[in-house]
């Protein structure tokens, strides 16, 4: 079963690529460039998506690339996101509403099929970290304790 943050960015995206086709402009959209936040009030929708970043590509204001997006979604992908929630446009956001009552029935049946495993498999259904080596270590400078942590990928502080 797909993260509900997943699913919704994949939404966009494909609204955008069809934006994109549309407008005759170039269609190369990564998913992984759309953020996926939640907005700072719970009136504006569960899950938000700034726009931003197309502004250029569009040359159009992120409000209206977004209200374009909705339109595509709501034309395109009803079926879709008739499981999920109600996409709607704020701003320069793409933000989506959750159906409660869907949302509670996907996670008991994720709890369900995971049993005691629930909570420790990321969304590839792989255990967090999986053959990754992390070493923390703490250092005392200029009165301070700071921390440091190396991955597989490179090093990281905090």
């Amino acid at each position: 079963m797909k993260d509900v943050k997943i699913e919704c960015r994949q939404i966009v995206v494909d609204a955008l690529l069809l934006l994109a086709n549309e407008k005759g402009v170039s269609s190369e959209i990564d998913s992984e460039k759309i953020a996926v936040e939640t907005p700072p009030n719970p009136e504006l929708g569960d899950i938000g998506m700034p726009l931003f970043l197309f502004a250029k590509t569009f040359r159009a204001a992120p409000a209206q690339i977004a209200k374009d997006v909705v339109q595509k979604i709501e034309s395109n992908f009803l079926e879709k996101t008739s499981e999920i929630g109600k996409f709607c446009a704020v701003g320069p956001y793409v933000n989506v509403t959750l159906d409660k009552s869907k949302e509670v029935e996907r996670i008991l049946e994720k709890i369900q099929n995971e049993g005691e495993k629930f909570g420790s498999l990321n969304a590839d259904g792989a255990s967090f970290m999986a053959g990754e080596r992390v070493m923390i270590f703490a250092q005392r400078r200029f009165g301070r304790i700071g921390f440091a942590y190396f991955e597989k990928s490179g090093r990281g502080s905090f």
